[in-house]
């Protein structure tokens, strides 16, 4: 998802990160929703929400913690051949674990070349379809549009990790089936982080965030929240280390009480299992300045 979704009479519709407006294309702009009507719109440090269209006409947006529907806001898109296939557990092989209120997974077609091509939410059974026109398209699927909210490791048919790597799929006037796509569900990193003097817990995004790399420095695909300075991550199975983000007051650190990457405790962990107690104390700023 982005934060900007087409529909299939080429209605606009987007996020600023105060509200989610749809513009028709005689220019008649609508106001979907607001800050103000739903709260969970506002996400850390005015970031606009993502938002994704499903082949219903049904308008996803990707809120704090939570995945808001609005059914029925868009035009449904009946041209053309469909595309079929199911999104599973990797594990279970049944459908995925909703993650934070997004119904099942959402599904997308590019272009070769990464353009999004449309959307479509999966069913509660696990099945999908997607009206295209003819053409060549590469397959992706994830348990969200917003990687703030993902719980499983996206992944591109046939099991490939990146687009330039996923087989592409020839849609003829006829319907394509079998596009069947397992995710790996992603392992939970958890601990606390609280003041190096008081000992208590600091708030989340107020007074820290948390960057998660693999050991080459490239950036995790990372979903997490937390509460009252208790923390989740959720990555794919593999070694990381770990950036305790100091804001406001706070200092920053690397895991282990660490101030560089080159030096900070690795966190490995694997497929199905959890690592917690990855904790950290972050010190204040020094005040700067003379007293007089």
């Amino acid at each position: 998802g982005g934060h900007i979704a087409v529909d299939a009479a080429g209605s606009v519709f987007l996020t600023d990160g105060y509200s989610v407006l749809k513009r028709a294309t005689d220019g008649t702009v609508t106001t979907i929703d607001t800050v103000a009507e739903s709260p969970k719109l506002a996400l850390p440090n005015g970031e606009a929400p993502s938002l994704a269209l499903d082949g219903g006409g049904n308008l996803y947006v990707a809120g704090l913690e939570t995945i808001l529907k609005y059914p029925g806001v868009g035009a449904v898109d009946t041209s053309g051949p469909r595309i079929t296939g199911t999104v599973t557990d990797q594990n279970t092989g049944l459908p995925l674990t909703p993650s934070f209120g997004w119904q099942y997974g959402v599904v997308g077609v590019y272009t070769p070349a990464g353009a999004l091509v449309a959307t479509a939410s999966v069913n509660s059974d696990g099945s999908f379809g997607i009206d295209v026109e003819p053409g060549s398209y590469v397959i992706g699927a994830s348990d969200s549009p917003s990687t703030m909210g993902s719980k499983y490791v996206p992944e591109y048919w046939d099991d490939a990790s990146s687009l330039g790597a996923a087989t592409v799929v020839v849609v003829s006037p006829a319907d394509v089936s079998g596009i069947n796509i397992d995710l790996l569900p992603k392992s939970p990193i958890s601990g606390q982080v609280t003041d190096a003097t008081t000992g208590l817990p600091i708030r989340c995004t107020v007074d820290f965030e948390i960057d998660v790399r693999a050991l080459d420095g490239t950036p995790a695909l990372v979903s997490w929240q937390c509460s009252a300075g208790t923390y989740t991550a959720w990555v794919a199975p593999g070694s990381y280390k770990i950036q305790f983000i100091g804001n406001g007051d706070y200092q920053s650190e690397y895991f282990n009480d660490q101030l560089t990457f080159a030096t900070a405790g690795i966190v490995a962990i694997g497929a199905g299992s959890n690592v917690s107690n990855v904790n950290a104390t972050l010190a204040k700023r020094p005040a700067s300045g003379l007293l007089r």
